[in-house]
Formats: structure tokens, C-alpha cells, sequence
């Protein structure tokens, strides 16, 4: 399901995250060009992870030479 704005997603993101705290499933795929705000979105669902009671683990791709 597309995410267009982003009080959609954020809505979205903290519904998921609900039902993960109380012992469902759930993923979410963040992608898309360049600029477009992947990095935020994520940001984003670590924040309401957080916010869900969850634990969240962080990482970060960087190219190798």
C-alpha cells in the first residue's frame, strides 16, 4: 500500500506499531528515489517503535571501497 502524505504514514506506522506491541506482525517497507524521505520515514517508525514500548535496533549501510 503506497504511503502518500505524511500524516498517512505516520498514522499507518503507529497502527503497525500498536498491533506489534501487543503480539501481531507487521512490516514496513520504506522506499524510493533519492530525496524523497526514506531516512525521515525511518526515522519515524523507530520514533513511534519507541514511543509503542518496542525496541529498536539501528544501522547503517555505507559503500565499501
Amino acid at each position: 500500500m503506497p504511503l502518500l502524505s505524511a500524516a498517512g504514514e505516520r498514522a499507518a506506522l503507529a497502527s503497525m506499531l500498536r498491533d506489534v506491541a501487543r503480539g501481531g506482525g507487521g512490516v514496513a517497507v520504506v522506499q524510493g528515489d533519492a530525496g524523497t524521505g526514506r531516512s525521515t520515514t525511518a526515522q519515524l517508525a523507530g520514533d513511534l517503535a519507541k514511543e509503542a514500548g518496542l525496541r529498536v535496533a539501528a544501522a547503517r549501510a555505507v559503500p565499501m571501497d
